[in-house]
């Protein structure tokens, strides 16, 4: 599809957006308001496959995490599918106290979020992760249980560095 299918504010900051996912993953095929599987029912603003085991879907929302959002990465995790979900909004809808307070929990949620300026700057507040692969921390800090503290302390270390960069993350627990 084609960016005529889309509302005319959205198509403002998923441009910036599309453009920079373009030149970052090796000019993939970047569809457009489509859907990625007919089960999720989403047509989520942009998505494409990053690898053979990896879709990006990047969606705009008026805030950087609505309860439609969520609801989505509740179908993604119940169909294990390797989607890694980013929120893109404006810079100053992310600026606002609440936006603050929706991009943290965004972060723990495992999904990303881009930002667009007034002039179309894009600014990747966060990296998200595949649905699929998500820790939440809750279900992380109970593994760490009678875990000596400098070991914990390490661990902890690697696993923030997964929820931003997952392979970073796996080296480091390995390591």
């Amino acid at each position: 599809m084609s960016w005529d299918t889309v509302d005319p504010n959205d198509r403002t900051l998923g441009e910036p957006v599309k453009a920079l996912l373009h030149k970052r993953h090796g000019r993939k095929q970047i569809k457009i308001n489509e859907e990625i599987q007919s089960s999720l029912s989403w047509r989520p603003t942009l998505h494409f496959e990053a690898s053979e085991y990896s879709i990006i879907a990047a969606d705009v929302k008026v805030t950087p995490f609505p309860e439609s959002l969520m609801l989505t990465k509740t179908k993604i995790a119940n169909a294990h599918l390797p989607i890694t979900i980013y929120s893109i909004c404006s810079e100053e809808a992310y600026l606002t106290k609440n936006g603050q307070k929706e991009s943290n929990e965004l972060k723990a949620h495992g999904l990303g979020l881009f930002t667009v300026d007034e002039n179309s700057v894009v600014t990747k507040q966060f990296g998200g992760i595949p649905i699929i692969n998500h820790i939440p921390l809750a279900e992380f800090e109970a593994c760490l249980a009678g875990i000596p503290n400098g070991i914990a302390a390490r661990i902890r270390d690697a696993y923030d560095s997964y929820n931003n960069t997952p392979t970073t993350g796996v080296t480091a627990i390995s390591d």
